[in-house]
């Protein structure tokens, strides 16, 4: 019994694998566009004025916000790859990104000067930007990728036709997949810190940019699952052919 659990396990760890990686790779995705907290809470950077910055009271001085009862401090916008969160003052609006002007009339999104209402320093415009750097298309790509990836280790998983031809695309598959993903992630990882880098100084350190850690942590576990997805296919697919090669292979 022992025996045939460890002869199955590879096989088991992987289908496992595959599907965690499908749920979070879905949860990357949707960040940040629905108000639920198991969306909103993943997001790839949030965006927020910096209230210990040296020119954040002189910001508060010259600008003056739609809604009097709302501060700076509160103000915090959300970006994921297929939409943005503004969150003030404990309310939570979320809108994809080709529906933004609902986040940009939002009360208190953007400051506007009192003696120049053409000028105005708005959140949402500059995390729209981002969101036009960051594509999902990587990420979509893998999705697809992972979900084809499941059917076959669970297709080759039974006694079915076609058993070593599966186990064969489930190898080019497999490391299709972690190679996409690791320039996806890698992609992620160098957009976020460059932003993280440049907005700051670019505005007098008055905005901060944070990368989302929950949405980075499920990036490079992702990654993780599919280098050991990769090598899971590999092993069985190696191991088979040594099967095959035993049974035809004669013995005097």
């Amino acid at each position: 019994m022992i025996f045939f659990l460890v002869k199955k396990l590879p096989k088991y760890l992987t289908i496992l694998l595959v599907f965690i990686s499908i749920v979070l790779l879905c949860f990357i995705l949707a960040g940040s566009f629905d108000t639920s907290p198991s969306f909103s809470n993943v997001y790839v950077l949030e965006f927020k004025f910096n209230s210990s910055s040296e020119y954040y009271p002189i910001i508060q001085k010259s600008y003056s916000l739609q809604n009097s009862s709302s501060t700076l401090s509160n103000m915090k916008i959300r970006v994921g790859y297929l939409g943005m969160c503004v969150l003030l003052n404990g309310s939570l609006t979320c809108s994809s990104n080709g529906n933004l002007g609902t986040l940009s009339s939002y009360s208190g999104v953007s400051l506007s000067n009192s003696t120049n209402p053409d000028s105005q320093l708005n959140l949402v415009n500059l995390a729209s930007t981002f969101a036009n750097i960051c594509h999902p298309y990587i990420l979509m790509a893998t999705i697809i990728l992972s979900i084809i990836l499941f059917f076959l280790v669970f297709w080759a998983s039974f006694p079915l036709p076609g058993k070593v031809l599966v186990q064969k695309c489930n190898c080019i598959i497999s490391i299709t997949n972690v190679l996409l993903w690791g320039l996806g992630s890698m992609l992620q990882q160098e957009a976020t810190t460059a932003v993280k880098k440049i907005v700051g100084p670019a505005s007098m350190h008055t905005i901060i940019a944070t990368v989302g850690t929950r949405c980075m942590a499920m990036t490079w576990t992702v990654f993780t699952f599919n280098l050991i997805v990769s090598m899971g296919t590999v092993f069985v697919f190696v191991r088979g052919l040594k099967q095959a090669a035993q049974i035809i292979e004669p013995k005097f």
